[in-house]
């Protein structure tokens, strides 16, 4: 009998045991930037509210791999993904935030071409 007793709370312990939880696993999407658009930004007059809320703005918006907004310049450069955003999506963003405190004045957009090397066996 406490043979018996001793099996099954060892077999409950070890199935207990085998029961662990779930692995959650969680993706991440790593932003390709193929796209880079300089902003000239009027209205920006300071660098804690003005320029970080600028600049957390914009890469909350997918698509964006990097943001950098320079107070002094009066500029944000934003590389991106163009399959995922445009430049015209980061100027409604910046035309639109704080009541349309600040304007974008120009743009300015460049292209990132990749190049990758491959190797060819000739022989």
């Amino acid at each position: 009998m406490r043979f018996n007793l001793f099996l099954l709370a060892s077999s409950v312990f070890l199935l207990a045991c085998g029961r662990a939880e779930e692995a959650h696993i969680t993706e991440e999407v790593i932003v390709e930037a193929d796209a880079k658009a300089i902003l000239n930004i009027v209205g920006m007059i300071c660098e804690a509210g003005c320029a970080s809320f600028i600049d957390k703005e914009l890469e909350a918006l997918d698509g964006v791999a990097s943001v950098e907004v320079d107070l002094e310049a009066k500029t944000a450069e934003i590389s991106f993904d163009q399959s995922i955003l445009s430049e015209r999506d980061c100027i409604d963003l910046v035309n639109s935030v704080k009541d349309s405190s600040y304007s974008v004045s120009n743009v300015e957009v460049m292209l990132i071409k990749r190049i990758e090397k491959v190797s060819i066996d000739t022989h």
